[in-house]
């Protein structure tokens, strides 16, 4: 092949001639990068990580915010010891536990589902959902207690 400029034998395919250094074809700068610099997908292995991390802390925030609640209200030495008489939760107390337990359950099922082949993201999203369901457990049997 000719260069188009100084007429000198040039590689097919080039860029550059290497005689003048003039710029070749637009077409065939980008033709010859794309053959030179084949394009991978990348998988990343962090899918799924963000939402368990978030599920672990709300579960483990929601069994604070239950162990909170009943000492304050004197009601986990009432379950334990099975007097009764005790006083009901709150409904305030009610709405921020089911609220709590909630989004940790929701955000540990899209961590398992996002995070499948990440087993770190697995069991953060387990531990968090774990957390939660006991959390309602223990709620429910506090407000159970007096029936």
């Amino acid at each position: 092949m000719l260069c188009p400029f100084c007429k000198e034998e040039i590689l097919d395919g080039a860029v550059k001639c290497k005689h003048c250094k003039s710029m070749l074809s637009p077409n065939r700068a980008l033709a010859a990068k794309s053959k030179a610099i084949p394009i991978q997908k990348v998988k990343s292995n962090s899918g799924g990580i963000g939402f368990a991390v978030v599920s672990f802390i709300l579960g483990l925030l929601s069994l604070i915010d239950m162990y909170r609640v009943a000492s304050s209200q004197n009601m986990a030495t009432e379950f334990l010891q099975k007097i009764s008489g005790y006083t009901p939760m709150t409904q305030d107390a009610w709405i921020g536990i089911v609220a709590l337990t909630g989004i940790s359950i929701l955000t540990g099922l899209v961590g398992i589902r996002k995070g499948s082949d990440n087993n770190a993201a697995k069991g953060l999203a387990y531990a968090g959902i774990i957390c939660s369901f006991l959390t309602l457990l223990i709620a429910f049997g506090l407000s159970n207690k007096g029936s």
